[in-house]
């Protein structure tokens, strides 16, 4: 079974990232997969979160129209 990816796990992991990269311990040169795989987990995120508001929005539109 395929082991999905969380929007709190991607958010964990490119925390992490981002804070080895602030904290300089990745060779740049060697740290271009971890910047693709945090790009990655970015669009994930960014994806998911569009889709979640979407869904919240149809939710309350439809109550909007029940109240009505």
């Amino acid at each position: 079974m395929k082991n999905e990816l969380t929007l709190s796990k991607a958010f964990e992991e490119l925390e992490k990232i981002t804070a080895e990269f602030e904290r300089g311990e990745i060779d740049l040169e060697k740290g271009v997969p971890k910047f693709k795989k945090g790009l990655e987990l970015a669009k994930f995120l960014k994806e998911k979160l569009s889709k979640i508001e979407n869904e919240i929005e149809e939710i309350k539109d439809k109550f909007e129209v029940e109240s009505n």
